[in-house]
């Protein structure tokens, strides 16, 4: 018997977000495997309506079941012409079916009946602008010290590739000097997911209409995720070796603190990068950072919180243009600093995943994931 694992609002709420996606789609497939070895049949049917942001997600953990089981996922679809010609418009069709002649782009992640693909001609051009793209990015094979593919993959990412995916989008609501900054932010975890992750990396950005208008942005990778990779670049796990010291490391925080390790791995870099990304964008908006059970939310509330840690990276930034490195005082301050929000954040974790700042999820979905939502103003 197949065991049917719908992709459907939670109660009292009426879209599919990523918050449905970590809270009730990855429970149902845990439970699947509990009980069979089958591959699981996804469907949309009730659906009619989908957050940009879980695009990727879905198509990361389509990817990887498909692998797994080496056949495409098995996708029901319902006639819910706008939600089809959305999914149809940002590609979501073309890069999870088969690859095929006259679809190169397909990646055999699932298969789904495509005579519910057509008659969207009254939706052409009112609801999706030719910018709201899912993109994906091919790792690439290389040693994890080759700073030569990295810096070459930067500079196609900065100067090309992100500003005619994102630059248009990003517009709505960054001012226009901010945007190469920002460019050069985004590559970041881009980069690190092509070049370390071990898997394909999904992102997305688009500006929902109004009345509640803002632009998000949502970057996935299903691959290693942070405590591999910093293993294998041979980082000193620096913040878990001071918590676990002053004794409040706990088994259920091991992945929150390895996010925090990698935020004070990006803030001794002399490059803008994922610590930047976050101080820009939660000045106003917000930002998700997920890795395996755990997610951390960046708000302009928190954003207070760290004040002393953004005047640190000003001064990295400045040590940096002057001298080329950083004094080894600035280095504990920065470990200070990360500790400090470290507690901050774990003084208002409470259980309620729908309102904490720290949430910690049942299941774990391998990799990374960054989201951005910044109000349209």
């Amino acid at each position: 018997m197949k065991n049917f694992i719908y992709i459907r609002p939670q109660e009292n709420e009426k879209e599919f977000t990523t918050f449905c996606f970590y809270n009730s789609f990855l429970p149902q497939l845990q439970l699947h495997y509990k009980e069979s070895k089958e591959p699981p049949v996804f469907s949309f049917e009730g659906l009619q309506r989908i957050s940009p942001l879980v695009l990727p997600n879905l198509l990361g953990i389509g990817y990887y079941l498909s692998k797994y089981h080496k056949e495409p996922i098995e996708l029901l679809l319902s006639y819910e012409p706008k939600l089809l010609y959305y999914l149809f418009s940002t590609d979501f069709f073309r890069i999870s079916a088969l690859q095929t002649a006259i679809n190169p782009k397909g990646l055999n992640i699932y298969n789904f009946d495509e005579r519910f693909i057509g008659g969207f001609s009254e939706y052409i051009n009112k609801y999706q602008r030719k910018e709201h793209k899912v993109h994906y990015y091919i790792p690439i094979n290389t040693s994890v010290d080759d700073m030569n593919s990295h810096d070459e993959l930067m500079e196609d990412l900065t100067l090309f590739t992100l500003p005619n995916q994102f630059e248009t989008v990003l517009m709505d609501t960054i001012p226009e000097k901010s945007i190469p900054k920002s460019i050069e932010s985004i590559a970041e975890p881009i980069s690190n997911g092509i070049l370390h992750s071990k898997s394909i990396t999904w992102a997305i950005s688009q500006t929902t209409p109004l009345p509640y208008s803002k632009t998000v942005l949502s970057i996935v990778d299903v691959g290693i995720g942070f405590e591999e990779s910093i293993k294998r670049k041979g980082i000193e796990k620096v913040i878990i070796s001071k918590v676990k010291k002053m004794g409040y490391h706990k088994d259920y925080l091991n992945d929150y603190f390895f996010i925090m390790e990698a935020l004070h791995f990006s803030m001794l870099k002399n490059r803008y990068g994922l610590i930047d990304f976050i101080f820009r964008v939660a000045e106003s908006g917000t930002v998700r950072i997920h890795y395996n059970s755990t997610q951390i939310l960046f708000t302009p509330r928190l954003l207070n919180k760290a004040y002393s840690l953004r005047e640190c990276r000003k001064k990295i930034i400045k040590e940096f243009e002057e001298n080329d490195t950083i004094s080894s005082s600035l280095k504990k301050k920065v470990i200070t600093e990360i500790i400090n929000l470290s507690q901050s954040l774990l003084d208002l974790f409470n259980n309620d995943k729908q309102y904490s700042s720290i949430r910690i999820y049942s299941v774990i979905f391998k990799g990374v994931h960054i989201e951005f939502e910044l109000p349209k103003i």
